[in-house]
């Protein structure tokens, strides 16, 4: 009703508003395909909407896309109850929790109960190419990345390759390594809260082959 209200209320706005995906925690309604094709049609502007798919949230209310089987069947189920060109976002989570477990807790990619496999199959689709992707993974505190500067300096000064590029997100160790050694102390901290904000993009590139 609030929508059917506000859309000719304001004509000059034509943009698409996205329904998102939920993980179906306490009374939430938005946690199947059925439901937001519902939200849709029950609107006198069905048109206007489109879907926001949240991996995470689709994750936790039991939506598995970590097996190619289970991706297939994911999103040909979302064809077939939205259709597929409804889809018009991702937002790009692991999970913190199970399948199915209607818990809403976001975690790097890669470091959650979805794994990898999931995020290749998305990141590789080609109906999704031009799809915007935004992440949404834990950005720590100061402690946090107190935690991980301890954690890199050590193995930093012993060239540690393999723990580099665990804690760095990169797939090339080497060349981080370089570009660290030739920064004081001080330019270094600024490249680590790059490095460390950037993890899970570096994990994308490793994704896409």
């Amino acid at each position: 009703e609030a929508f059917d209200a506000l859309i000719p209320a304001v004509p000059e706005f034509t943009g698409k508003i996205l329904l998102e995906t939920t993980a179906g925690q306490g009374t939430n309604l938005g946690y199947t395909f059925e439901h937001l094709r519902a939200i849709m049609d029950g609107s006198a502007h069905p048109d206007r909407f489109a879907v926001c798919y949240d991996t995470c949230h689709t994750f936790a209310a039991g939506y598995d896309i970590t097996t190619p089987e289970g991706y297939k069947q994911v999103f040909a189920d979302f064809d077939r109850i939205i259709g597929i060109d409804r889809l018009q976002c991702f937002h790009i989570n692991d999970s913190k929790k199970g399948l199915n477990c209607r818990v809403d807790r976001h975690e790097h990619i890669g470091q959650g109960a979805m794994g990898l496999e999931g995020f290749r199959s998305l990141v590789n689709d080609p109906r999704f190419v031009k799809i915007p992707k935004i992440l949404e993974t834990p950005k720590g505190d100061d402690d946090e990345f107190d935690v991980f500067v301890a954690e890199v300096e050590p193995a930093l000064k012993a060239r540690d390759l393999p723990t580099l590029g665990r804690l760095l997100g990169a797939h090339e160790p080497e060349e981080t390594v370089r570009l660290l050694e030739r920064e004081d102390a001080a330019d270094r901290a600024g490249l680590y809260r790059l490095l460390s904000r950037d993890r899970a993009l570096a994990v994308f590139e490793m994704l896409d082959p």
